[in-house]
């Protein structure tokens, strides 16, 4: 068996070279091949690739607009969120981040007893609040905004809470969406209080997960968190990202595939015209003992080798284009896909050539002059 697949293997590798010869004696077909597969690359990332890059930077600008936050609010003025929960739907498969917030109550200078500092308490991590020196606990932390409001303008000092208890402030933090209110606040990092939170910001990994996050959070939360809450999913946000993602993707796919037609009908006319100038040639190798299936594999072969020299070439052309314009490029699947395409379409486009070139009869070809 071993020695079979050996011959097999040695047979295609001489079929392979041969037609690299074949293709070299036909340099005008060759180029004419090449030029079609390279213009074919160009031309889809130039049209395709570009609404890609453009479809990329829409869905991001979205996505930054809050079509991966889910959020839990608490209803009938009562806080429901448990504040174990906050961990457990941080958990949730497809999530990135959970942060609890709790109901804003005030905070006194000593200095000052009549003023009143806004302050909230959070319970997670997220990467939309970055911390000057880290999270301490328990401690404050203070924004800029809320530092100057309650006289702590280098980050220094204390507040105390109505039960008479002083925490001193750690350091200042700067909030960004979806959290950007709390630069309003002074911020009480958990300190373990049994205490139950007003609201749940849920950042999903990916739109896509967003249904499935909200889906799971009810069982995260627990029958007290779920019959005192509501959750919201950005709807809106998810239809236009799915309009976006529909019109652009019909766009593409209208594009490729006329692309791809044009270089089928120009690569196979290409072929057939270099099969018929090259016709005594086949049928001498038919009548020298040469195989129908060798004579497919060596038509096919030969318009494979210029094909993938144009896929390179227009790939790397394309590509250079687009990062010269837009300065940006679309993901690498895609070109590598159009230009695994493009080499497809000239391998088919050459099968009804060398199908003619096989099933010839090689007598009456020979007769030919």
């Amino acid at each position: 068996m071993s020695g079979r697949v050996g011959e097999a293997l040695a047979a295609t590798g001489k079929l392979g070279f041969e037609s690299m010869r074949v293709a070299r004696s036909q340099p005008i077909v060759s180029v004419l091949v090449a030029l079609v597969a390279a213009a074919a690359c160009l031309s889809v990332l130039g049209t395709t690739g570009r609404t890609i890059v453009a479809e990329q930077q829409l869905l991001g600008a979205l996505d930054e607009s809050g079509a991966r936050i889910v959020e839990v609010r608490s209803v009938d003025g009562v806080s429901a969120i448990p504040p174990d929960a906050v961990q457990r739907v941080a958990g949730i498969s497809g999530v990135d981040w959970a942060v609890g917030l709790g109901r804003p109550f005030d905070l006194r200078p000593g200095v000052n007893l009549d003023l009143r500092v806004p302050a909230i308490r959070i319970v997670g991590v997220s990467p939309a609040v970055v911390i000057s020196d880290g999270w301490s606990e328990p401690a404050l932390y203070v924004s800029r905004v809320s530092a100057t409001r309650a006289g702590l303008e280098t980050g220094a000092g204390s507040l105390s809470m109505s039960t008479g208890q002083v925490l001193p402030v750690q350091g200042i933090f700067t909030a960004a969406y979806p959290l950007q209110e709390m630069n309003r606040f002074v911020v009480i990092k958990d300190d373990g209080s049994p205490d139950y939170l007003d609201r749940l910001v849920i950042e999903a990994a990916d739109s896509a997960s967003v249904p499935s996050v909200a889906a799971a959070i009810p069982d995260a939360l627990g029958d007290h968190g779920t019959a005192g809450t509501t959750i919201s999913e950005p709807r809106a946000l998810l239809d236009a990202r799915q309009v976006v993602e529909g019109r652009i993707g019909e766009y593409g796919r209208t594009v490729v595939l006329g692309v791809l037609s044009g270089a089928l009908v120009l690569c196979g006319l290409t072929v057939f015209s270099g099969v018929v100038a090259r016709r005594r040639d086949f049928g001498r190798r038919r009548a020298l003992g040469a195989t129908r299936a060798q004579l497919l594999v060596l038509v096919v072969g030969q318009s494979l080798w210029p094909a993938l020299a144009g896929v390179a070439v227009g790939t790397a052309v394309g590509l250079a284009v687009l990062a010269a314009d837009i300065n940006q490029l679309p993901p690498w699947g895609f070109p590598a896909g159009v230009a695994i395409l493009v080499a497809l379409a000239v391998m088919l486009a050459s099968l009804p050539p060398a199908i003619f070139a096989a099933y010839r009869d090689p007598l009456r070809v020979l007769r030919v002059p």
